[in-house]
């Protein structure tokens, strides 16, 4: 997605370093959607299956009349396309695992009309019956929500394009469209390893283009708004002049040490009105 970015020149890479870095927050971000997405959905489906299970190991007595009988049928139905809901993993599963949603809601309002209704309440709470249905009505309307994933897709075509053209600005705009996109979603059938990949794999990129500057020839750069806290040099990197090099040296840390590569530090607060920052003035 973005593994030509370290051929764009250094000098271009560093005067776009803080839009670069706003899209790879960005795509870390709708990573992180998908993951706890997929976190939230296996939770709450293990949660539902719990609450069935014991309410059948509640009801399953050897004196069962035919009443009983009914209830646990209704139950036994809605365990079994819980479970089922657990297979379902990919985003295009999302209108099966809502149908059997609707399929489990169905059979626990029916297993709830076999108790007797004198005592209704009282043993829906008693197996949880009712938080049973609190539960699928959150899963129901994630499942009907707005995330789609065509558009997606397309946001991801669309970072990808512009940062093939060093559109680093464009680029942002698409990459803050996904982060908002996803804000809805969340939960559903997630497992995403080719959403998570490609996005982890492109913020990877864009990091490692913005910040690895090892043996990079900077010396027509103009760094007086640049934001250099946090680029990674080496003694082969060159700098615009001498003063520049020693005031990076001495704002760097050699990480690891022995290493020759030299991480520019957070300069503690001050901004450039200072001498020695490295931080321009926010």
């Amino acid at each position: 997605m973005t593994a030509h970015l370290k051929t764009v020149p250094p000098q271009e890479r560093l005067q776009h370093r803080r839009q670069m870095m706003v899209i790879a927050a960005d795509l870390t971000t709708a990573a992180d959607y998908f993951n706890e997405a997929a976190t939230r959905w296996s939770n709450v489906i293990r949660e539902l299956q719990g609450i069935l299970e014991r309410a059948r190991t509640l009801t399953n007595h050897p004196a069962r009349d035919q009443h009983a009988r009914a209830l646990d049928s209704h139950l036994k139905l809605a365990l079994k396309l819980t479970r089922n809901l657990l297979l379902f993993r990919r985003a295009d599963n999302r209108d099966d695992a809502l149908q059997d949603s609707i399929h489990i809601e169905s059979a626990i309002s029916r297993a709830i009309a076999v108790l007797p209704s004198d005592l209704n309440p009282i043993l829906m709470r008693a197996l949880g019956l009712d938080q049973a249905q609190t539960i699928l009505g959150d899963l129901n309307s994630a499942l009907r929500g707005t995330c789609d994933f065509r558009r997606v897709h397309s946001y991801m075509n669309e970072i990808a394009r512009h940062l093939s053209r060093a559109d680093f600005t464009t680029a942002l705009v698409f990459a803050e469209d996904l982060v908002t996109h996803l804000r809805s979603f969340q939960l559903g059938p997630c497992d995403y390893p080719a959403f998570v990949m490609d996005l982890e794999e492109a913020r990877d990129q864009l990091e490692d283009a913005a910040n690895d500057f090892a043996g990079a020839v900077l010396a027509s750069a103009d760094l007086a708004e640049a934001d250099l806290i946090g680029v990674h040099w080496d003694n082969e990197t060159q700098w615009p002049s001498p003063e520049w090099r020693a005031r990076l040296r001495s704002a760097s840390v050699e990480d690891p040490p022995g290493s020759g590569i030299f991480v520019v530090q957070p300069a503690g607060g001050r901004d450039r009105a200072g001498h020695d920052s490295l931080t321009p003035i926010s």
